[in-house]
């Protein structure tokens, strides 16, 4: 399944066990994977900053994020 995504989530996806890295559920083979950069600096590859997550947790993330 991860063919379907770039080797940054693919990578993400693996060292997070195939768990969302924001609810920590486990992602399904039909759901759509964001990579989240965890400090919003979308220049910032690096491992560290990147989160594989659900795309209703990125969507939950980055409004939040906007109403504070």
């Amino acid at each position: 399944n991860s063919k379907l995504y770039d080797s940054h989530t693919s990578k993400a996806l693996k060292r997070q066990n195939h768990k969302c890295g924001h609810c920590g559920l486990k992602m399904l083979s039909d759901e759509k994977v964001h990579l989240h950069h965890v400090d919003g600096n979308h220049e910032n590859w690096k491992i560290k900053n990147l989160l594989a997550i659900h795309e209703s947790c990125h969507d939950y993330i980055h409004m939040s994020k906007s109403e504070s």
